[in-house]
């Protein structure tokens, strides 16, 4: 399921104990020279929680890390590249939260409340000077969205900072009641939804078509960001490093690492 949590006044972040050497560091040119570095270290956050950016093109990252909206910090543990932060500045003051992740040999050693407290602190510290005197330039609202698909500890980091929630939570997964005898819509509704993605890429490898691709991926971002499933990450292209088609699992390939039975490159061009 999906939950909406909030804060509406910076008095309301309570940090959590300082962490010597972790600090927030701005992403300089994050669609140009730091393209590639922020793919890596998102794919690294993204692989555990079956993020559908794992299946984005080139293309798309650009355009995505292009949004003026958008602010990136990279969570620096002392010299070295921790994880990565994002921020999304909307209509009526309001800063989402929207990226927000440790690469996993940086989970589980205290960083995690630490790094929130900082990127919450940067999304009340955000200008406005667009608005400038008429809206006084402050961050009316700090608000995020997390599910099920994120880490165990996830909520009750966001919590423990002072974050509330906001709506009710949305249903990860529900079933339709068959009408009459019709055994096709007696499977869950996320299963046949999932089917269909896949069927959509694999029309995309026949076709060799990469919009089709790229509107499954899309349909499958929408599908998450509603609680629902989205499918399996090897469901979504055929692999460019072992050949395996949509729906089968990679095989090893020596010299090239996998995750979760995936090699990296199957979900990004």
């Amino acid at each position: 399921m999906i939950t909406y949590l909030e804060m509406t006044g910076p008095a309301q972040l309570r940090w959590a104990k300082a962490v010597e050497g972790l600090a927030l560091a701005p992403v300089e040119d994050p669609a140009g020279v730091s393209l590639s570095q922020l793919q890596e270290v998102h794919d690294r956050i993204a692989a555990a929680h079956r993020w559908s950016s794992l299946a984005w093109s080139t293309r798309h990252w650009v355009d995505w890390l292009s949004d003026p909206a958008l602010r990136h910090w990279w969570i620096r543990v002392r010299d070295e590249v921790a994880g990565w932060g994002c921020l999304r500045r909307h209509p009526g003051r309001d800063v989402e939260l929207d990226t927000f992740g440790l690469s996993p040999e940086y989970i589980g050693h205290g960083y995690g409340g630490y790094s929130l407290s900082l990127l919450t602190h940067a999304a009340w510290s955000l200008q406005w000077p667009e608005n400038g005197v008429e809206l006084d330039g402050r961050t009316r609202r700090v608000w995020l969205r997390t599910s099920n698909w994120d880490h165990p500890h996830a909520l009750a980091n966001y919590q423990a900072r002072g974050f509330v929630q906001r709506f009710r939570p949305a249903v990860a997964s529900f079933q339709v009641a068959p009408p009459g005898n019709d055994a096709a819509m007696s499977e869950p509704m996320e299963e046949r939804a999932k089917n269909a993605v896949r069927d959509v890429h694999q029309a995309a490898t026949r076709h060799q078509d990469d919009s089709l691709h790229q509107a499954a991926v899309e349909i499958s971002r929408m599908a998450g960001e509603l609680g629902h499933d989205p499918g399996s990450i090897e469901d979504w292209r055929s692999c460019p490093v072992c050949g395996a088609e949509p729906g089968a699992l990679c095989i090893s390939v020596p010299g090239h690492d996998m995750v979760d039975n995936v090699h990296p490159e199957r979900t990004r061009e």
